[in-house]
């Protein structure tokens, strides 16, 4: 069982709904309550609520025959900190720590990372009052009395205390107590008096079903649709209204119910893979059954599991950039420039392949200072039958369906999420398309390699040949990259026109003189500068080329070339690497806006921006 993965279970890291029974039924794991239960034929039980509390329970032949955090269950509580090596832990922290797992988190640690917080005598006795934890342990009209004598409440009380003094009394922390100390009490088949009501801890159901303080524990799920008696005590739960079963965490209706197959059910048309990806299964949401077919992953693929989930994944991802005025880089890795400002076909799917999302990206151009070159001031993505727009003249927000709207925003059931992250709004699809744009100049497309093939446009077929790139529609390559770019124009909007690429003519001396001096555009080729983490990473000539071919078009305007070197900044950051302070006092530093860098993250927005 994982956190927040309610109403669900991991099995050998496979995710599915409960009620799941494995082995002829000797391990069954099911939802009782607000909690999962794992049990097994031999007596053992583990509950968990997906959150933070866990209860295990052995059988009496388990006794003096376990290890661990829970201790050896001999009837004497004073050797329980007995760590692997048959020593007492000095206390608690060195005794978790003793029997830490292989753990490949790099967030953990077996202490507060640093100095615990104390908690202050003033707030202890605050919070032990009788409006917050001190209801816990209230032994003259508390709801809980009548549980002192088999579950004793004072260490559950410390916990509260402490917790809601480092929380600033945040009251979820003082429902989750009281919730595990009814839960314990309840197992022991103490039922508690109406503590929610005293506390404020009311509870919250999903649609469709309604709380009971003393409901039934063995719910109506798609595979058992009708539970005539139930043999466990009643447990605090949401039961679901008539008509309507327990499914993933919420109430659906009956006739929604999929497949049951092999111990597990499936959402009706579900698809899912068998046997390491060699089979393809379908729940038939007719006949309720799931039919299974021989296959197996595509070229670009590999068969594994992510996030609980066996599947088909791309063995990697390809990125296409449009920055500057604009320098197009194809995800084959070509580079070239090209100035239309008219409405151009960026990406999309062009060969149909099974399995693989349709998606259109589209980008507009404009003339900005100058009549030769071109800036990305559009940009278009079209997936799962939404249409969302970044525009030049709305920063800091983007158009979904014509509506403008505030990041951070959820569409599609989550399949579609939009955010924005320091200079830049991103869009990121449940299949691995990603699209960056800062609003300005520098647009970034990343696809999985699934896609390998099977996409055209400004950025390339994507099939690992740089030389075809300059495919037109039509399937003919050309040497042009204006008669490129012309081929995959998608609209005319007003005042555009497709602009004939021009060369700058001391382009060459200025490349040799700032790689040789390290100034200006230069910088991004130093290998003491900023960024020389990033080189190895993301190779800086192209952008080197790039900055110099605007420097020498704006005649060496800092803005211009300042923002080509902050393209490459974000071709760092989304490539991961952290680049060293690159901004100062004389070095482009942008006007009315403070800078800094965070997290490793180049942060450069307008102050009114900061101020939201």
């Amino acid at each position: 069982m994982v956190r927040s993965e309610y109403g669900l279970a991991r099995v050998n890291n496979q995710r599915g709904p409960l009620p799941i029974s494995l082995n002829n039924g000797t391990l069954k794991v099911y939802q009782q309550g607000q909690y999962a239960v794992l049990e097994t034929s031999y007596g053992l039980q583990v509950l968990y609520d997906w959150k933070t509390f866990i209860i295990v329970k052995v059988p009496p032949t388990f006794h003096r025959n376990v290890c661990g955090m829970c201790g050896n269950n001999n009837q004497d509580p004073t050797d329980d900190f007995m760590m692997p090596s048959g020593e007492q832990a000095a206390n608690a922290t060195q005794l978790g720590s003793s029997w830490k797992t292989n753990d490949t988190d790099a967030d953990c640690s077996d202490d507060c990372s640093g100095v615990c917080p104390d908690v202050s005598a003033e707030l202890a006795m605050k919070y032990e009052a009788l409006e917050f934890c001190g209801l816990l342990a209230d032994n003259t009209t508390g709801p809980f009395r009548l549980c002192y004598p088999q579950i004793n409440p004072l260490p559950f009380l410390k916990g509260c205390v402490r917790d809601l003094s480092l929380s600033n009394g945040y009251q979820i922390n003082l429902c989750q107590t009281f919730t595990t100390y009814a839960v314990a009490c309840h197992n022991r088949g103490i039922q508690t008096e109406d503590w929610r009501s005293l506390s404020g801890c009311d509870p919250e159901c999903p649609l469709n079903s309604i709380f009971k303080t003393c409901g039934s524990a063995c719910p109506e799920t798609c595979v058992q649709p009708t539970v005539d008696n139930c043999s466990r005590p009643c447990v605090e739960t949401c039961e679901c209204n008539e008509d309507f079963v327990l499914s993933e965490g919420a109430c659906i209706p009956e006739s929604e119910c999929g497949c049951y197959f092999e111990g597990r059910s499936y959402a009706p048309k579900a698809k899912f893979w068998k046997d390491d990806c060699q089979k393809e299964c379908f729940c038939n949401s007719e006949s309720k059954n799931v039919e299974c077919k021989t296959s197996k992953c595509r070229t670009e693929e590999v068969c594994g599991t992510r996030n609980g989930i066996l599947d088909c994944y791309p063995v990697g991802n390809s990125t296409c950039l449009a920055v500057g005025d604009p320098h197009y880089s194809t995800f084959d890795g070509l580079r070239y420039n090209f100035m239309g400002t008219c409405v151009y076909l960026f990406s999309g799917l062009c060969q149909l392949y099974t399995g693989l999302e349709d998606f259109e990206v589209y980008v507009q151009n404009d003339k900005r200072s100058s009549k030769t070159v071109s800036y990305t001031k559009m940009v278009e993505v079209k997936v799962y039958e939404n249409e969302i727009v970044i525009n030049k003249e709305f920063p800091r927000r983007v158009t979904l369906n014509g509506l403008l709207i505030n990041l951070p925003y959820t569409v599609a059931n989550g399949k579609i999420e939009m955010y924005r992250k320091g200079r830049t709004a991103v869009i990121e699809t449940d299949f691995g398309l990603k699209v960056t744009f800062d609003w300005w100049s520098h647009l970034s497309l990343t696809i999985p390699s699934t896609y390998s093939k099977s996409v055209c446009g400004l950025c390339g077929n994507f099939d690992s040949d740089k030389k075809n790139d300059l495919t037109i529609r039509g399937d003919s390559v050309v040497s042009k990259p204006t008669a490129f770019g012309n081929s995959w124009k998608k609209r005319d909007v007003e005042g555009c026109q497709e602009t004939p690429l021009e060369e700058c003519a001391n382009k060459e001396s200025m490349l040799a003189q700032q790689k040789e001096n390290k100034t200006s555009c230069g910088i991004l080729l130093d290998l003491n500068g900023p960024f020389h983490d990033c080189h190895s990473r993301v190779d800086p000539e192209g952008f080197f080329q790039d900055c110099v071919y605007d420097f020498c078009f704006y005649k060496g305007m800092q803005k211009v070339f300042c923002q080509m070197v902050a393209s490459y900044v974000l071709a760092c950051q989304e490539a991961g690497v952290k680049v060293h302070q690159w901004r100062n006092d004389s070095f482009c530093r942008p006007e009315n806006s403070c800078f800094g860098q965070a997290l490793g993250l180049d942060i450069q927005e307008p102050v009114e921006a900061l101020i939201e």
